[in-house]
This record gives structure tokens, C-alpha cells and sequence, in this order.
């Protein structure tokens, strides 16, 4: 059996569903959630301080390029507001556009501060999302498409919520809840409701190497949804512009999927970081060995600031 004709099984025992309207569709992952936490907490936006913009390419398994995910976000931050409000677009096609799926989103951000060290955060995200089930594309080795679905199409709204709060800069605790809406019309496709937690550090210990310090930014994020969970944990290191660091993706059940490798490296307003997934959830076919591949482009584009010094009034002569 070829291994594109076992994708596109693949590809239709999972999707068949949409086309009898009762789908629990569960979320693609991402690998570098350090670049792409806002995906699944939008109160995450308000990190940035600066017009910035984020970029993502992500290749399920390389080898047959049918599982691809592209996305790009722009953000601007109003400090006088302590708000930050972006614009997020992705597009996920499975097949070679047997099952695509676009979504346009806009996400919105306010941050305050509380006290001294804390800072509280909280977002919302207004999606529209468009699943297209292209079936009459599929074709099998005997040629019958006697048992083929009809081709779908199906337009939603969808809404996603999350607050994080900031420690003294350096550690950063999110929750939120995504698909709060869970419908789709009267066409009866969902999402199930999807539950996210997170640990963000940013830590630089008192050793150095020369005048540059190293940066620890630990990571841990737990996602639920239905019955399906998935917790990705490690951390990264940042020594002047380079960044290296490892992470691994698990269920609750202790059962590993994938050891992710990240390089990156960063210099004036722009960075970019390359992720590498070693699958070790043991299946055993040829298109599920090969890792995925997935690639984040940063720009962030300063703008100057409002000074908040006072100056001093200069005393009059006598």
C-alpha cells in the first residue's frame, strides 16, 4: 500500500465525520510555543511592546507535504490604553486541500498593573473560520468512489478568552478556554471546548561568560480537550543572539510523542527560530517516522516613546 493512499485513508477516517455534521474536532499543535503562546491564550499578546509581526511555517511530515500550516499575526500596542489589538490569519491544508481550513481572527489585550511586581493581563479572540472538505479529489487504486461523502463547506464564528499574570517580569502564569462558543450555526460541526494552562520564565542567573549574560526561559504548557490532552515542557537558553533549547510533547498519560529540538537566533528588530520534532510515539508506518519541521520569523518595529521624565523648570535670574 503506498504511503499517499494510506494518507488519504487516514485523511477520511478522520474527517468523514464533518460530512455527517457531528464532528468533535480536536486543535492542531504547535511546536515553538515560546513565539506562538498567544494561539492559545490571547491575553499573551499584551507582552509586546512594540508594532510587531509573526510569521509560521509547519510541516507535519515532510516527506509528502499534505499536512501544511501557514499563519502570520500583526500586533500594535497602545501603551496609553494598556491595550494591544492584532490581526491573525491561518490557513491549515491536509492533502493537498482534500480538508482545508482558514481561519481570520482578531484578538484584543489589556494589561494593568497591580502593585509593584505584578501585572495582569486579559484577552479575547473573535475568529471566523471557514472548513473546506474537498472529497470528490480523492481517488483509489481500484477507482471506486462509490462510498465517497459529498464535498462540504462550513462557516463559523468562534470565540476564545485568557488572562496571564506577570511576576516581577520574569515569570508569567496564563489560563484560558478556547471554541467558547462551540457552534457552528445550524449545521451542528463543533469544536470541543479546549482548556490551556501555562508556566512562562525568563530568568538570567548572576554567571556570565564575558560581558553577556545567559537567559533561562523555562516553558510549560497543558492543553485538555475532550478526551484528548497534550503537555509540552522544557525550556531554552539564550547566550547573545543564539538560542538553543529542547522541549517534550506528552499526554497525561505519560505516553511521548515528540522530542522537539529549537535553534534560533535573534539580532536588531528581528528573530528566528527553527523547531524539529523526533517522533517517539512509537508508530510504525513510513510517513509517521519522519519529524516535523517548523519555522518562526519575528520582526518587532520600535517606535519612539513618549518620555515620562520630568523636566527641570529653570529658576528665574534675579
Amino acid at each position: 500500500m503506498s504511503v499517499r493512499l494510506i494518507i488519504i485513508i487516514v485523511t477520511l477516517f478522520v474527517v468523514s465525520n464533518v460530512a455527517i455534521l457531528t464532528t468533535y474536532g480536536q486543535d492542531f499543535h504547535f511546536s515553538n510555543l515560546h513565539e506562538n503562546l498567544f494561539k492559545l491564550n490571547p491575553a499573551v499578546i499584551t507582552q509586546t511592546e512594540q508594532l510587531s509581526m509573526n510569521l509560521t511555517y509547519r510541516n507535519q511530515w515532510p516527506g509528502n507535504s499534505d499536512f501544511v500550516t501557514y499563519d502570520g499575526g500583526v500586533f500594535y500596542t497602545a501603551e496609553n490604553f494598556k491595550s494591544t489589538a492584532g490581526l491573525y490569519i491561518l490557513n491549515d491544508n491536509q492533502g493537498q486541500g482534500i480538508i482545508n481550513h482558514t481561519t481570520l481572527s482578531l484578538i484584543y489585550g489589556y494589561k494593568t498593573r497591580m502593585g509593584k511586581i505584578y501585572e495582569i493581563s486579559a484577552g479575547l479572540q473573535g475568529a471566523y473560520n471557514i472548513y473546506n472538505a474537498n472529497f470528490s479529489r480523492l481517488v483509489y487504486e481500484n477507482m471506486s468512489s462509490a462510498l465517497l461523502p459529498a464535498d462540504d463547506n462550513i462557516q463559523f464564528f468562534d470565540f476564545s478568552a485568557g488572562i496571564e499574570i506577570g511576576i516581577n517580569e520574569q515569570t508569567w502564569l496564563g489560563a484560558s478556554v478556547s471554541h467558547i462558543t462551540n457552534l457552528s450555526g445550524s449545521s451542528g460541526f463543533f469544536l470541543q471546548r479546549k482548556y490551556n494552562i501555562s508556566y512562562l520564565g525568563r530568568y538570567t542567573p548572576g554567571t556570565s561568560f564575558g560581558r553577556q549574560q545567559i537567559s533561562i526561559e523555562p516553558l510549560a504548557v497543558a492543553s485538555f480537550q475532550n478526551n484528548f490532552s497534550e503537555l509540552l515542557y522544557g525550556g531554552r537558553l539564550r547566550y547573545e543572539i543564539i538560542y538553543g533549547g529542547l522541549y517534550l510533547r506528552q499526554n497525561i498519560q505519560f505516553r511521548f510523542d515528540a522530542l522537539i529540538i529549537l535553534l534560533g537566533t535573534s539580532f536588531k528588530n528581528s528573530s528566528f527560530f527553527y523547531t524539529y520534532d523526533i517522533n517517539l510515539s512509537g508508530a510504525d508506518s513510513r510517513f509517521t517516522k519522519l519529524a516535523a519541521h517548523e519555522v518562526t520569523f519575528l520582526y518587532k518595529l520600535e517606535y519612539k516613546r513618549e518620555s515620562n521624565k520630568r523636566r527641570a523648570i529653570k529658576c528665574p535670574k534675579v
